[in-house]
């Protein structure tokens, strides 16, 4: 995956068999993910603060989201990131009994905050 900048920004979407399906992204993006998905019909979650971000970083969010599956809520979370040209290499990263996808946002880098 040469194409990925080492700290690039990122998006992963989860399928998990205990906790469902899930978004973890940068706190900026959360608005939009949300929106897109409750109109492609799904259910989200409020947003649960994993790591707090400081002056040059968002802070690292999750959500849960229901009422679908994995492979429309990728392609909703897809389609909003191509609506607003935002370029990314997908990388899956499977485990046992679960999805993971990381979208790898090209050139937005972890340290964008403005």
């Amino acid at each position: 995956m040469t194409s990925i900048p080492i700290f690039s920004g990122e998006i992963s979407l989860y399928d998990d068999p205990d906790e469902g399906l899930r978004v973890e992204c940068a706190e900026n993006y959360y608005v939009a993910l949300k929106r897109n998905l409750v109109a492609a019909g799904f259910k989200c979650g409020e947003k649960q603060i994993r790591i707090n971000g400081n002056s040059k970083i968002h802070s690292w969010i999750e959500f849960g989201v229901s009422c679908g599956n994995f492979g429309t809520m990728k392609q909703t979370v897809s389609d909003c990131l191509k609506t607003a040209n935002i370029v990314f290499v997908e990388e899956s990263l499977p485990m046992a009994g679960e999805m993971h996808v990381r979208l790898n946002l090209t050139k937005i880098g972890v340290a964008e905050k403005k």
